[in-house]
């Protein structure tokens, strides 16, 4: 991983997939701190792509989640 940390938002409407997401990192030899997850609404997500120390983004979603994250 190489010194770098994930922030995981899933969607709010399914966030069961991270919580088994995050079982699986809690188990494996990944150092605490690596891959974060965070539970919101929207609101959230727009905070963790607006927040000015966030080098990258990446997501999965609709084309107005996309127009909305390249707004950053």
């Amino acid at each position: 991983i190489a010194g770098n940390t994930v922030v995981i938002k899933p969607s709010e409407k399914s966030p069961w997939s991270a919580f088994l997401l995050a079982e699986i990192v809690h188990r494996s030899s990944i150092p605490p701190g690596v891959i974060n997850f965070v539970l919101g609404d929207e609101s959230t997500g727009r905070a963790v792509v607006s927040n000015p120390d966030v080098n990258a983004v990446t997501f999965t979603g609709s084309v107005t989640t996309g127009k909305m994250t390249m707004v950053k």
